[in-house]
C-alpha cells in the first residue's frame, strides 16, 4: 500500500499534501486501529480527513470530490468513489472471510471503469484476534492488510509484492 501511495505524493506540486479521506464506520466493519492507520498516512505525507457519511449529503460529496484517496472498509461507503476526480485512487480493505468476488465486482471493476486507481488489501487478522474481535467488536476490521493488487494509469496490474 505504501509503494502506491507513494506514487501519488510524488504526482502532486511541490509544497502540495495529497488529500486523503478515510470513511469511517461506527458498527460493523469499523476500523479498529483508524487512528494509527490515520497516523501512518499523515507520516507518509498526506492531509487526513477521518469521516462518516452524515445527513450533510453536499459537504460530504465535497470532502471525497477533494480527496486524492478514498480509504474504507469494504462496504457502501466506497459507493462515494462515483463522485471522485479520475485518476483518484481508491482503496478498500476488505474483512476477513469469502469476499472476493464482492470486493472485486462491488467496488474493484467498477472504479477501473470509472478510471480510478483501485488498490484492495485484504485483513490478515491473526486467529486470537478473529476470535477476539467476534466476542468483542464483532463485524470490526484491523487493518493490518496484505496489498493484493495495484492498478497503475494504463489499466495494468502490477505484481503482488512479496
Amino acid at each position: 500500500i505504501c509503494t502506491s501511495l507513494s506514487l501519488i505524493i510524488i504526482n502532486k506540486a511541490p509544497g502540495m499534501r495529497p488529500q486523503m479521506l478515510i470513511i469511517s464506520r461506527g458498527g460493523t466493519r469499523k476500523l479498529l486501529n483508524l487512528e494509527e492507520v490515520a497516523a501512518a498516512a499523515t507520516e507518509l505525507g498526506f492531509n487526513v480527513t477521518v469521516a462518516e457519511a452524515g445527513a450533510d449529503v453536499a459537504a460530504f460529496a465535497a470532502l471525497v470530490n477533494a480527496a486524492d484517496v478514498l480509504l474504507a472498509v469494504h462496504g457502501a461507503g466506497l459507493t462515494n468513489q462515483i463522485i471522485q476526480p479520475t485518476q483518484a485512487v481508491v482503496l478498500q480493505i476488505v474483512p476477513w472471510g469469502n469476499m472476493d468476488w464482492m470486493a472485486t465486482n462491488f467496488y474493484g471493476q467498477p472504479a477501473r471503469d470509472m478510471q480510478l486507481r483501485y488498490v484492495d488489501s485484504w485483513s490478515t487478522m491473526s486467529t486470537r484476534r478473529r476470535r477476539a474481535s467476534r466476542t468483542s467488536t464483532r463485524g470490526s476490521t484491523w487493518c493490518s492488510a496484505t496489498p493484493r493488487r495495484c492498478t497503475s494509469r494504463g489499466g495494468r496490474r502490477s505484481p503482488r509484492p512479496s
